[in-house]
């Protein structure tokens, strides 16, 4: 984990803090080409974090391209697509909240729907969260069924953008590394409602992090 393939251009190395480890971060450097083995996975891109949402994320749209850029990429070398989303049910919470939330995402709601600039391909696998008790405090990768995805479709190295706050990004980066798995961070198609720097966070857990533009088919 962490090793250039045979062929890949080198990443300057920076350090962002005391407290992190030293990252790679490609972004302004020569491009990173996608691969076998690579998945693109995007987190909850739905109305309920854009703006006029439940739970907005600041500029949340601003991913939106990013994001299709890749999508796009990814599809034209027949490579992984992975849409997560929140879809939950109506249960016994305090009237208008999902727990310390407010109420969204509900399953067949117009908040729950992907955005409408999102592309998402016919082939792409969707995995929905639930978020049932028992499993509100996990990431995306051991709540669901994409630790399972991934591993049958024999992924290694995760490109990753999308909606979240500081937490779930901690939690997913952080869980998938443990996993042997290379994580690369989206920086221009991320959205934290929490906002942090994706550098400072792709630090933190050793991720890498590249721009959009600098990913190449």
């Amino acid at each position: 984990m962490g090793e250039r393939a045979p062929g890949e251009p080198p990443c300057r190395r920076r350090t962002v803090s005391p407290l992190f480890p030293q990252t790679l971060y490609a972004a302004g450097m020569a491009a990173t080409e996608i691969r076998p083995g690579d998945a693109l996975v995007i987190l909850h891109v739905q109305n309920d974090f854009l703006d006029e949402g439940a739970c907005p994320t600041p500029d949340g749209e601003r991913v939106l391209d990013p994001l299709n850029r890749l999508i796009e990429r990814f599809e034209g070398r027949n490579l992984p697509v992975v849409l997560l989303r929140h879809w939950h049910c109506l249960i016994d919470e305090e009237p208008g909240t999902d727990g310390e939330l407010p109420r969204h995402c509900v399953a067949d709601s117009r908040g729950a729907q992907f955005a409408s600039g999102l592309t998402v391909p016919w082939d792409a696998e969707v995995i929905s969260r639930t978020d049932c008790r028992d499993e509100a405090f996990h990431s995306d990768l051991h709540a669901t069924r994409l630790g399972a995805v991934l591993e049958r479709a024999g992924i290694r190295r995760l490109f990753v953008g999308g909606l979240t706050t500081e937490a779930a990004w901690d939690a997913l980066v952080s869980d998938a590394l443990a996993d042997g798995y290379r994580v690369v961070a989206i920086a221009d198609g991320i959205g934290l409602r929490e906002p942090l720097s994706i550098e400072a966070e792709s630090a933190r857990w050793a991720a890498d992090a590249v721009e959009s533009a600098d990913v190449s088919a």
